[in-house]
């Protein structure tokens, strides 16, 4: 038996990123035998109102009590053979705990990261967070660390500069949670999907004059399904507010599947699953070019895009060719299972934590 403590930024079943790079692992490494105990640092109630203006007492009184979490759980360490962090393990300050778990407790860490993290970023809400956030940190818990996983291969050259064993695994979608809706009844009219967290709305909005283009030549629905709603006007706009339980069904519902990105050294970082999802539920996607956007989607499972402009004949060739449609999407769910999915995902997972156990 192997156990592990992975001190969670989030509570369990509330970030997309904590989600799909590793909770939804765990009923696979239970399998193997392999045991998980989480602990947040933002409780339910800090969540709540983290990523909100103001609360701001709410919000300094949460990361207080987060503080203490991790400090009475450092006497718990010598239950666990490992720790698995992912992005940090703490969400400000430097990498005290982090420090402590490798160079005081020696633990094994696994550390798993699927954004350019080291580039300093933070939300307009969380402005006064920026001084304190430490994204120097880093570089210093990937050589800490026994083992990296990165989430492309960019962020795995990053992390081979300071650690030698670096591991790729892809963000990962489960096929047999996406396999039930690959027949949901699609909306009326020619839907173009697009899903994030209001973080990554930038994106839609350096994209809306272009899809007005192509709306004006031909109409189509534009379903945003988003944790907030997009402040831009569009003349068919139907806003669905994000949750756990209609993630799946509304994506699935659509007909096409956009990820635009801004040309910005972070988006190199970004680990593209809005594809991955997609095309497990047998969407056709078109996105911006970046790395692992051009790995994630070949000729043949969707559209890479290299300049704005580009955006609008594509985008209107993909509403108006619905055998197009249906040729990416059959090889696009294919190219998950081969490449993206959990079920064979875990397997990579599970044999680098039992090649950290195996050595001394």
């Amino acid at each position: 038996m192997v156990k592990i403590f992975f001190p969670s930024q989030f509570p369990e079943n509330c970030s997309p990123s904590q989600r799909f790079r590793f909770e939804q692992f765990e009923a696979f490494l239970n399998d193997g035998d392999i045991h998980i105990t989480l602990e947040p640092f933002i409780d339910e109630n800090t969540y709540a109102v983290i990523y909100k203006k103001g609360n701001y007492f709410k919000k300094v009184f949460g990361v207080i009590k987060g503080f203490v979490r991790r400090f009475i759980s450092l006497f718990t360490l010598h239950r666990f053979d490992m720790i698995y962090i992912q992005r940090e393990a703490s969400p400000i300050g430097p990498p005290v705990f982090e420090w402590l778990y490798a160079k005081v407790f020696r633990k094994k860490i696994i550390y798993d990261f699927d954004d350019a993290i080291w580039i300093p970023a933070t939300s307009k809400n969380n402005r006064i967070s920026h001084g304190v956030k430490c994204f120097w940190k880093i570089k210093y818990i990937i050589k800490w660390s026994a083992a990296v996983i990165g989430g492309n291969d960019y962020l795995c050259r990053y992390a081979l500069l300071y650690n030698k064993n670096v591991f790729k695994i892809p963000t990962s979608v489960s096929i047999k949670k996406t396999e039930p809706f690959l027949n949901q009844p699609k909306e009326p009219m020619v839907t173009v999907v697009w899903t994030g967290s209001f973080t990554t709305l930038v994106h839609l909005y350096e994209l809306a004059p272009y899809l007005l283009k192509v709306y004006e030549a031909t109409p189509f629905l534009l379903k945003v399904i988003c944790n907030a709603f997009p402040k831009f006007d569009f003349p068919q706009l139907k806003y669905i507010e994000w949750n756990t339980n209609n993630e799946f069904s509304e994506i699935a519902s659509g007909h096409i599947g956009i990820m635009p990105s801004e040309k910005l050294v972070w988006s190199e970082g970004k680990c593209g699953f809005k594809l991955i999802q997609y095309m497990s539920l047998g969407i056709p996607c078109i996105a911006d070019h970046t790395e692992a956007n051009k790995h994630i989607l070949d000729n043949a499972s969707g559209i890479i895009v290299y300049e704005k402009e580009e955006w609008v004949s594509n985008l209107t060739q993909l509403i108006n060719d619905p055998e197009l449609r249906k040729n990416l999407s059959v090889n696009g769910l294919q190219r998950v299972k081969e490449l993206f999915s959990t079920e064979k995902n875990a397997d990579a997972l599970i044999r680098i934590i039992m090649n950290l156990k195996e050595k001394k």
